[in-house]
């Protein structure tokens, strides 16, 4: 794991109708949420900065589930104990062994010295799916210094990327997208893909050139999410006025192996567009599986811990 480079490979790469039909979906990992579980020895909050990482079989290189760099710690409380992940850039691939790696630190209160800063947790484990039929949401808890940190993910079998792109095309004066969320597969965890309450949110950026919160803001730019071919993928979104009231609204669309599906909420103060695009991991179909049947896929020693 000397190479520290981030994964140079996309999503998005199998997405055409021509092509698509010459691969099949895939086993996929899909992480939900990081949580600390400890007590908050420091105060009532900490500011937790450093990356998670997911090395799998596509390039063996980093694909980040959690990146923030110091100055954008991200501060979690007794009420927030979740930390924000990081969409992955790509699918993670898991039919094989794959390498979760981690380096978190806590911030040292009021001050800009990392000699201040303490090691919350550093090392790697490595997740070995065996091949049997088991999608359990799985919670994997890791010790460090100031308290444990519990990782839920799954292992879906027959899994495709979906690319969630959001863009807010009108907001009135006083309304605005407050969280866009998804949840996949019938699992009731949500994965957060945008939170404006959060300590240091990814910031909306305006397309076309426009500015401010009324013409074409983008709030989730290229999140991955993966979902088992034939289920769903909900999206929900979250709007919020000054006077503090809040309205739900869902997208629902069905995973499928290429193409792109497109959805609109619509309200009186706003208008928030979605676009999904569906694409696998260029696994090539072999015709003596049957897709309908689901039958199986033919499915290093190291520092790291196994689960």
């Amino acid at each position: 794991m000397t190479n520290t480079n981030p994964t140079s490979v996309g999503s998005m790469r199998f997405t055409q109708t021509g092509g698509a039909y010459e691969y099949t979906s895939s086993q996929l990992l899909q992480f939900f949420s990081m949580r600390f579980a400890g007590d908050f020895s420091h105060g009532q909050r900490m500011s937790i900065y450093g990356f998670m990482a997911v090395r799998d079989e596509v390039d063996q290189l980093r694909n980040y589930i959690f990146n923030r760099p110091r100055e954008h710690a991200q501060e979690i409380t007794v009420d927030s104990p979740d930390l924000l992940l990081t969409p992955p850039t790509r699918g993670i691939s898991a039919p094989h062994d794959v390498v979760v790696e981690y380096n978190l630190k806590v911030k040292g209160n009021g001050c800009d010295d990392t000699k201040h800063d303490e090691e919350f947790i550093d090392g790697c484990f490595m997740f070995r799916e065996d091949s049997g039929c088991d999608t359990a949401l799985r919670k994997v808890r890791l010790f460090g210094s100031v308290g444990p940190l519990d990782i839920r993910f799954v292992t879906m079998k027959w899994a495709v990327e979906a690319t969630v792109e959001v863009n807010v095309k009108r907001a009135m004066p006083g309304c605005s997208l407050s969280m866009v969320a998804a949840s996949t597969c019938g699992y009731e965890e949500e994965i957060t893909l945008y939170d404006s309450s959060a300590p240091c949110p990814a910031p909306m950026e305006p397309k076309d050139g426009s500015s401010g919160s009324s013409s074409s803001v983008t709030a989730v730019a290229h999140a991955v999410v993966a979902v088992e071919v034939g289920c769903y993928l909900k999206l929900l979104f979250e709007i919020g006025t000054d006077d503090a009231r809040k309205s739900s609204h869902e997208l629902l669309f069905t995973a499928q192996r290429h193409g792109s599906d497109k959805g609109t909420v619509v309200g009186r103060m706003f208008k928030v567009e979605a676009k999904v695009t569906w694409s696998t991991m260029g696994l090539p179909f072999l015709p003596i599986f049957d897709s309908n049947k689901r039958g199986l896929l033919g499915d290093p020693d190291g520092p790291c811990l196994m689960w």
